[in-house]
């Protein structure tokens, strides 16, 4: 029989996880998974790819730990089509929202100075995360005079600001809802400052093109979403005259954090 690497995911404390490694038979499979159920550890197949890799995990002590409000045990489902372990029972943070956390933490990290942050269309639990961070000076807006998350109501293709007025801008989950999108690019060129960096969301559909939606779509939403992303939107921004980097997590910090690992953000700076 073919050889399988196992992977076996475990909690060694309530912050760390260890993986061993071990190579097995399908009948050494069975053999391992009868010995760990006989120690009171639940094992679940999770997912198997191409190269016969079968990733085990221990479902009774599984911990994760939230990178926003530090948070640490299992994690609830959550979505349409539901995700195991998708959100934090204590800031109901998702996983887009934790990995932007890793981000701006590595961001700052170095910064002496006040960081002047711009968030467009605030989302309850980051906003939270943003407002505890003391060299965050946070400014909140949408569109929506509803969303009461904010401090202005403001469009963001022709915001009230000064040039340069902002160190971060943050806008995620924003631009599909946006009916002239690229207005957007340019209003923000114009409020970031010179050593600035924006943060979108990186484009995951594999086709590369930017395609409208047309009304008749389900996923119009009432207007709500205009347009979904591809790769070309990397091009399009750089036309603008933006640098872009992407920002990933690593497998550990996916395995820790509970992170898709296909969720990535876009950072633009001038």
């Amino acid at each position: 029989m073919q050889s399988a690497r196992i992977y076996i995911e475990y909690a060694v404390s309530l912050s760390l996880f260890e993986i061993k490694e071990v190579i097995a038979t399908e009948v050494g499979i069975e053999y391992f998974s009868s010995v760990m159920k006989t120690n009171g550890i639940g094992i679940c197949i999770i997912s198997i790819n191409e190269y016969n890799l079968i990733r085990l995990c221990n479902c009774n002590i599984m911990n994760y730990t939230c990178p926003m409000c530090g948070y640490i045990g299992s994690f609830k489902p959550y979505g349409k089509t539901i995700r195991d372990n998708a959100m934090c029972p204590r800031c109901m943070s998702l996983e887009r929202h934790r990995a932007r956390a890793l981000l701006l933490k590595d961001m700052i990290k170095s910064e002496m100075d006040t960081i002047r942050t711009l968030y467009v269309s605030p989302e309850r639990s980051f906003k939270k995360f943003l407002s505890g961070i003391d060299s965050i000076d946070l400014t909140c807006i949408d569109i929506d005079p509803n969303n009461p998350e904010i401090d202005y109501v403001s469009d963001i293709t022709r915001t009230q600001f000064e040039d340069g007025e902002f160190d971060i801008i943050i806008c995620c989950d924003v631009l599909s809802e946006v009916r002239n999108d690229m207005s957007a690019i340019i209003e923000m060129s114009r409020i970031i400052s010179p050593r600035g960096k924006i943060l979108l969301d990186h484009p995951k559909r594999e086709k590369t093109k930017r395609i409208k939606i047309d009304k008749n779509d389900p996923i119009y939403e009432k207007g709500k979403k205009y347009r979904t992303y591809g790769l070309d939107f990397i091009e399009i921004v750089k036309l603008s005259g933006f640098q872009t980097s992407c920002f990933d997590c690593s497998f550990e910090e996916c395995e820790m954090y509970s992170l898709d690992p296909n969720e990535k953000v876009l950072i633009l700076k001038k």
